[in-house]
């Protein structure tokens, strides 16, 4: 059960650099006044689907080792309520991808970015959550 803890854990910085490219992308694209290009599209959905990918592991951990969180459970049962909130947004900048521009990079890129920022605070309501963001 570590490795599903190490695994979810460790995960969180190929999701950050998979947003992060997924908010460029959509920005030069939003700049630009231009369609996505297929790779593009492809970027973000990839970012999307390690997005939800990480939040099932993040389920399924919580399920197993639900009687071990103790005091912590309550951080827990928010972060994962946050990251659900946060993989509905991500989901939905699907339907921006297929947006003419320069609304649908626009759309896209405000989307991005508040992925980034809810896992960001997401993280930060775990009890170990200001250290894993290296915030002290």
């Amino acid at each position: 059960m570590d490795t599903l803890f190490t695994l979810h854990s460790h995960m969180r910085h190929l999701i950050f650099l998979l947003g992060a490219f997924a908010f460029i992308v959509s920005l030069v694209s939003f700049i630009r006044k231009a369609e996505f290009a297929s790779w593009m599209k492809i970027s973000i959905k990839v970012y999307v689907y390690v997005l939800t990918l990480q939040a099932l592991v993040g389920i399924v951990q919580l399920i197993v080792r639900w009687d071990t969180f103790g005091d912590g459970l309550r951080h827990r049962l928010e972060h994962t309520a946050l990251m659900v909130v946060v993989v509905g947004i991500a989901h939905m900048s699907g339907k921006y991808l297929r947006m003419p521009a320069p609304v649908g990079p626009r759309n896209t890129m405000f989307m991005m970015a508040a992925t980034i920022v809810l896992v960001i605070l997401g993280i930060a309501l775990l009890p170990t959550g200001r250290a894993l963001l290296g915030m002290g």
